[in-house]
């Protein structure tokens, strides 16, 4: 009982994934439709990719990287700039998604465009100006929703501890 016990706490996650698959096989009785949920291409990528990683580690390859990178540094600051660097150029590749915010621009006012009849040559004027202001609204919306979500998801969440103290905001005192 014991090393079962254990191995429940060493593999937390497994255990309760289990624990969940079986629970929703009694809720929903499984049926011979299930294997057409699975995507077997995608766990081949998946699975191939473990496979190089696991390669990768087992010759070495990461802690290569590693001590070539802790070779290069002379001291903790400069170890801090290193990966601050690193980060920072992640990051930025990360940011391609905006260029999806101009492709979804000139979507939506290749459709104004169009529906202002504008594809002939001369077109409805009045279409193209209220084209444009819900063009600029929709915009406005989905970088509000990307500011909120890098807010809150990714800069929030590196300082939240979660202690419990109460928010107090910073109040400014009048001068007399």
């Amino acid at each position: 009982m014991e090393k079962v016990l254990g191995f429940m706490k060493k593999e937390a996650v497994l255990c309760v994934a289990l624990l969940l698959a079986l629970l929703s096989s009694c809720i929903v009785p499984p049926d011979w439709g299930y294997g057409e949920y699975i995507d077997v291409r995608t766990l081949a990528i998946l699975f191939c990719l473990m496979c190089v990683m696991a390669g990768l580690q087992k010759i070495g390859v990461f802690e290569w990287i590693a001590r070539g990178l802790l070779g290069k540094v002379k001291s903790a600051r400069s170890l801090v700039l290193v990966l601050m660097l690193l980060s920072f150029f992640s990051n930025t590749l990360s940011f391609v998604r905006v260029g999806a915010f101009a492709v979804s621009h000139a979507a939506m006012m290749e459709v104004v465009l169009m529906l202002a009849g504008f594809e002939g040559g001369s077109g409805n004027w009045i279409v193209i100006i209220l084209g444009n202001v819900f063009v600029c609204a929709m915009e406005g919306l989905i970088v509000g929703i990307q500011v909120l979500r890098l807010q809150y998801y990714e800069l929030f969440s590196r300082y939240y501890k979660g202690t419990g103290r109460e928010f107090v905001p910073y109040e400014m005192k009048k001068a007399n």
